[in-house]
């Protein structure tokens, strides 16, 4: 799903930029192929020397007491 800061996005392709201005990534609505060679539809990549990798956590929930 796209987020508010990265823009219209309206055009078939183009880049996504940070609110700062910086360029971290582009989007071809069309598709293109994957490095891997899987063709993709849509194609959104971001540049991973571009954004900071942070690790998720992911919480389990409780377990129902008896």
């Amino acid at each position: 799903e796209k987020l508010p800061w990265m823009g219209a996005m309206d055009e078939n392709d183009g880049r996504i930029c940070c609110p700062c201005g910086a360029k971290v990534g582009r989007y071809k609505w069309s598709g293109e192929s994957c490095s891997c060679g899987t063709y993709v539809n849509p194609f959104i990549h971001f540049s991973t020397d571009r954004v900071d990798k942070r690790a998720v956590t992911i919480k389990k929930p409780a377990k129902p007491s008896a």
